[in-house]
């Protein structure tokens, strides 16, 4: 069980990571393209 715990833990921390890097990712793209415009 307490393997089962930590594999969903890890998944979840995992998505959490994934979004923030996706959403700085796309607020330096937008910034990059406004400088550029």
């Amino acid at each position: 069980m307490g393997l089962k715990y930590d594999c969903f833990y890890f998944l979840h921390c995992h998505w959490l990571l994934t979004i923030v890097e996706l959403s700085s990712l796309t607020y330096l793209l937008t910034h990059l393209h406004l400088r550029l415009v």
